[in-house]
């Protein structure tokens, strides 16, 4: 059994409890959900896993947002995934896109953002558009789902949102409580080291923070430090030896030592043989 599988499986309480209350509020309603968590705290896994188990039945789109991505690059993934066989321009708005292509008929959609605070302010004030516009519109139901690290885009939607009825729903990630922590430890990364590192990684585990990702890193760390000493001895056996350096300059001190005793000899003779 993978690793990469068992993360899928492996749902702990505390991350079961939030993935029911995003369900809830994107299951029989449209809704905008901003979900909070620091680095570390599983915020792409939980995204993955509300796509994969919580929301099968729906018309699902996932957008991982980059460092001065541009929009249009965010909204064609974004279309392309929801309407795979439909023509758009990505230099439309979300809203005019998806308005035009479903001509007011129903829908389910969600769409999840993770790394939203990389997103810029003209794609939240879309998503936004979007949600709002489908409030007023007959059986449709589109979400908005936002995976962040960043307050920052707390206070950009407060200013979209500003003197209206409607407010995102903002949820957070906590740490781990103490039972789970272990649990995952024991469960994702104990079972998979080497008795010969088994004991420092357990000493180290106890001063990491109770965060899936810092949790996971212990085993990471184990493996990067083996990479490492794998190069340097695979880089050193491809050194050339020093012994045939050394043997060539031993012979040619040998040499020179020997030239030289040479000539003070026939020196020496030379002052003998004088009359």
């Amino acid at each position: 059994m993978s690793l990469s599988y068992e993360l899928r499986v492996l749902e702990l309480d505390s991350q079961t409890q939030l993935l029911e209350r995003v369900q809830l509020l994107t299951q029989f309603a449209a809704n905008f959900v901003v979900v909070k968590g620091e680095a570390g705290a599983g915020k792409t896994w939980l995204a993955h896993r509300y796509l994969e188990a919580w929301s099968y039945d729906k018309n699902q789109s996932l957008v991982t947002c980059l460092p001065n991505q541009e929009d249009e690059v965010n909204r064609g993934n974004i279309l392309r995934q929801l309407f795979p066989h439909q023509m758009y321009s990505t230099t439309d708005s979300l809203n005019d896109s998806i308005e035009r292509i479903l001509d007011g008929e129903a829908c389910n959609i969600v769409i999840v953002v993770d790394n939203a605070h990389h997103a810029s302010q003209a794609l939240l004030a879309e998503l936004w558009l979007l949600y709002s516009a489908a409030l007023s519109t007959p059986k449709q139901n589109i979400s908005v789902v936002l995976f962040t690290a960043s307050e920052s885009v707390s206070t950009k939607l407060a200013r979209l949102s500003h003197g209206l009825d409607i407010k995102p729903v903002e949820l957070d990630i906590d740490e781990l409580p103490e039972e789970e922590a272990e649990r995952f430890f024991e469960s994702l990364v104990l079972r998979y080291l080497d008795e010969s590192v088994e004991k420092r990684i357990k000493s180290a585990f106890t001063n990491t923070r109770p965060l899936p990702g810092e949790i996971l890193a212990l085993g990471e760390h184990k493996v990067e430090k083996k990479v490492i000493i794998r190069t340097l001895v695979a880089r050193l056996r491809r050194l050339p030896s020093p012994l045939p350096l050394f043997c060539c300059c031993c012979s040619w001190a040998i040499a020179g030592y020997c030239k030289r005793r040479s000539q003070v000899l026939r020196q020496s003779k030379r002052r003998v043989n004088r009359p």
